[in-house]
């Protein structure tokens, strides 16, 4: 069994060859270009714009169940995303799961992560819909407001 941190992987996910890659609906992949061009500095990778959505759909509790993603205009439900074990936090981010009774201890949270990825797209994709600015999620995020500061 290996470890990352504290988080020890279960053989049934060593054996499949890790924890995978996120997935980004592809109904959604376009928005992660728009978010990153419009809302983010030059050279913003992908990764930050998928830990950015997990936080939101973290924070806000939104959550979008694979069933529910939509075939983007490639004609594909799903495009891959950052391999879960790149992502920074990543023991942060599967204690927060854990803690909120999302996962199980040493299960797999690629399914969860996913979940919580595209409902932060969701979520962020309505703010704009609305007109709303995203610079109102520091109302919504404070600790948003705080690290945009430092």
């Amino acid at each position: 069994m290996s470890c990352i941190g504290e988080i020890n992987l279960s053989e049934e996910v060593e054996k499949s060859g890790g924890m995978g890659t996120l997935g980004v609906a592809g109904h959604l992949k376009p928005f992660v270009k728009i978010i990153k061009d419009e809302h983010f500095p030059p050279n913003t990778q992908d990764q930050e714009i998928h830990l950015f959505a997990i936080a939101v759909g973290i924070t806000q509790n939104e959550r979008l169940e694979q069933e529910k993603w939509l075939k983007g205009s490639s004609g594909s439900k799903t495009h891959p995303g950052v391999h879960i074990q790149n992502l920074p936090d990543l023991k942060a981010f599967v204690a927060i799961l854990e803690s909120r009774g999302d996962i199980e201890a040493n299960s797999n949270p690629k399914s969860v992560l996913n979940e919580y990825l595209n409902g932060g797209l969701s979520y962020l994709k309505r703010q704009k819909a609305d007109k709303s600015s995203l610079e109102d999620l520091f109302e919504i995020i404070p600790q948003l407001a705080e690290h945009a500061e430092n």
